[in-house]
């Protein structure tokens, strides 16, 4: 491009610049069109590269085999039978169902927010005001769940099967709670699921539920599992009905809560068993001939070889039960039973076993495992390895221990929680002559980390009358409120000072 300032044509004053172009301007530019002039500095290149790389290929098979027969859409063995809608949600609680079925506008389940912190989840609008909705929809939730405890000892409960009037009432009222849980924001799911399990920023309740997916042991004759009895999702009967030996036991949770196995993992404090049963009044606890009062019986069996999950015996004091609540069992109530266990770390002692050989810190010279024995040491507070005494060791190597090593070889440590939680039954021969078969029907079974007393039947978090729940509220409005005060990024607090 060549370019000549024309100081002639309009003279020095006004000068204007005239350009010699190597191309023609675009046919879009005309007369008194806005145009920049620019420098090209160095000269666009455009060059191809190739890559070739130094490493050998390498040789990794000819794929799969072709598959001339379809058994993907069916992998249980082909076969083609339809389940109906009961057999496929009968484990799955109906809220949880309708989540997965129509979820809630609200809902976000790709997020990945850590609520512990106002300021994760709250940017315009007011922490404070997220708490209020909250606990006015939990305690629209629990004026439903009050109504649904209230059917569990109304007219119209039965051994035989409640009266339609409550099951559907009790029906009517478990949608109510479902389309409130609905509106649910993901902030307000976490309050009422976490229990404080997460973090104290939650709502305190029953947390996480442990309990197996069939929570109850249905293996023998006596289980049935029942979909929709009496208005509940599920129901699980048991009786003796098909029973012929008058000195077994009837087992409801026998088996299914072992804490050296998932989702335990030898945890060693408070695991609490909640649940709802209605059944017959002739229920007993023991056997013929045996001692025993009404209702149900919680064996320690840590001493019992083939019950305990690891084929050999366990201290009985390292299993600790409580009953919190026992009632009587009857036909015409639901009731709740809430049973309190926990498991301890224990070490052998130096003494001499009934053999008369000494001990010697070695868990496989142990032969006395009850109450009274003085063959080991249940270890208290939070010393899970014991300090200040001799080394010990596990001769057998079926022990679950704090330090693995090979069998014999001694170590500074303990053995851990192992054994079954809740051994749950009652006996068969309940009733005697005058009863044909005893039965029961038991609900809403929960197995959690936190005391379910202050947690109505089929709810998540804690009464919203109880101390509990208002010393938590109250912090947590505080907070919330020091919160929205200091939020540069709050609606209200952008706006000018004589509109706030």
């Amino acid at each position: 491009m060549n370019y000549q300032f024309d100081t002639i044509t309009d003279g020095k004053e006004n000068q204007s610049l005239i350009l010699k172009l190597y191309d023609s301007l675009p046919t879009n530019v005309r007369n008194l069109s806005m145009v920049t002039l620019e420098r090209e500095v160095l000269t666009t290149q455009i060059q191809d590269i190739f890559y070739f790389s130094d490493v050998p290929d390498v040789f990794f098979g000819d794929g799969l085999l072709p598959s001339f027969q379809e058994n993907w859409i069916t992998p249980d063995g082909n076969n083609i039978q339809f389940e109906n809608f009961d057999e496929i949600s009968g484990s799955i609680n109906s809220i949880v169902l309708d989540n997965l079925i129509s979820s809630s506008e609200y809902n976000y389940p790709n997020l990945n927010t850590d609520f512990s912190e106002f300021a994760n989840h709250t940017f315009f609008g007011s922490a404070k005001k997220k708490l209020e909705n909250f606990n006015t929809k939990v305690t629209t939730i629990q004026g439903y769940y009050s109504d649904i405890s209230e059917s569990l000892y109304s007219e119209g409960v039965g051994i035989s099967g409640d009266s339609s009037f409550v099951i559907q009432k009790r029906k009517n009222l478990f949608k109510k709670v479902n389309d409130e849980i609905k509106t649910f924001t993901p902030y307000e799911r976490f309050l009422y699921y976490d229990g404080q399990q997460e973090s104290t920023a939650s709502a305190p309740g029953l947390g996480k539920n442990y309990a197996d997916s069939t929570p109850v042991r249905l293996e023998d004759t006596e289980g049935t599992q029942l979909n929709g009895h009496d208005g509940f999702d599920v129901v699980y009967k048991h009786s003796t009905e098909n029973m012929t030996d008058a000195n077994s036991r009837v087992d409801i949770f026998n088996g299914k809560n072992l804490i050296q196995d998932k989702p335990f993992f030898n945890y060693s404090g408070s695991i609490y068993l909640s649940f709802l049963v209605k059944g017959d009044e002739f229920i007993t606890s023991s056997k013929a001939g045996d001692l025993g009062g009404a209702g149900f019986r919680w064996d320690n069996v840590q001493q019992i070889n083939d019950t305990n999950g690891l084929d050999v015996p366990l201290p009985v004091n390292s299993l600790h039960q409580k009953l919190v609540q026992n009632p009587d069992i009857t036909g015409s109530e639901y009731k709740r039973f809430i049973y309190e266990a926990s498991m301890s770390y224990w070490v052998p002692t130096n003494v001499n076993n009934d053999d008369g050989i000494p001990i010697n810190f070695d868990i496989g010279k142990m032969t006395d495992f009850d109450g009274t024995s003085t063959h080991y040491e249940v270890l208290s507070g939070s010393m899970n390895i014991k300090t200040g005494s001799s080394k010990i060791k596990d001769s057998t190597g079926k022990y679950p221990t704090t330090v693995i090593t090979a069998s014999g070889v001694s170590f500074s440590g303990s053995c851990m929680p192992a054994g079954e939680l809740f051994r749950i039954n009652y006996a068969s021969g309940s009733g005697g002559n005058t009863q044909a078969f005893t039965q029961s029907f038991t609900t809403d079974v929960n197995v959690t980390l936190n005391n379910p007393t202050n947690v109505l039947p089929f709810d998540n978090v804690v009464k919203t009358t109880s101390t509990e729940w208002t010393d938590w509220y109250n912090g947590a409005i505080d907070s919330a409120s020091a919160f929205d005060t200091d939020n540069i990024h709050s609606f209200e607090n952008n706006l000018p000072l004589y509109i706030q």
